[in-house]
């Protein structure tokens, strides 16, 4: 078993040996932080926006799921209560009860990532805050990892995180987590029409 702390990134220049085992020359890849956050600052709110709207759209369409299989349980747990009547599938029935679970939603889950990003972060920053309603650089980077943590299933945005992981730029990582969970909003929105939901007062078409 192998146990890897990660606490930075690193890009193989060189491979000097292979035998018997291998080892080679690395160099740490640090973010580029721009000089003017503004811009930064914008996306990493475009980020935010889209946390609170995701989440409002998956909301709505769990619950129409939810509502959707209560009715398919109503009809199974009568078939049941008929078949324990006749001695049937009875000793198939298990005692176990479901334990409630308690799950983050997105935004949840991106508050959980970006305190975590936060918090082990050990990269220096020479740039400071040029207002108190600015996020820092470092509060920044923090966002722009979290966005790629949010997904129930990592695997659905393994190409966004590949890129994300190989950016050597804040902003354009930034600018990569928008355009990520833009993508996310439009699947959700065929989804909700689909589904024959739309939200009030244009929330459902509003873009960010």
């Amino acid at each position: 078993f192998v146990t890897i702390r990660v606490v930075g990134r690193a890009k193989l220049e060189q491979i000097t040996q292979q035998e018997p085992y291998l080892a080679g020359i690395c160099r740490e890849v640090t973010d580029k932080i721009p000089p003017n956050l503004e811009l930064p600052n914008l996306v990493a709110s475009n980020i935010e926006n889209f946390m609170l709207l995701l989440s409002s759209m998956e909301h709505r369409l769990s619950q129409a799921m939810e509502e959707g299989e209560n009715e398919d349980l109503a009809k199974m747990n009568k078939r049941i209560q008929i078949a324990k009547l006749d001695d049937r599938f009875y000793n198939d029935l298990g005692d176990d009860e479901d334990e409630d679970v308690e799950e983050l939603d997105r935004r949840g889950r991106f508050r959980q990532a970006y305190s975590v990003a936060l918090a082990t972060d050990t990269q220096g920053y020479c740039v400071s805050k040029s207002s108190d309603l600015e996020r820092s650089p470092q509060e920044l980077t923090a966002l722009s990892w979290a966005a790629f943590c949010t997904n129930v299933v990592p695997e659905d945005d393994a190409a966004f995180r590949i890129q994300a992981l190989d950016c050597d730029s804040l902003f354009d990582r930034l600018k990569l987590g928008s355009h990520m969970l833009r993508e996310k909003k439009n699947q959700l929105r065929e989804q909700m029409k689909k589904a024959g939901l739309k939200f009030k007062g244009g929330e459902f078409d509003e873009d960010f």
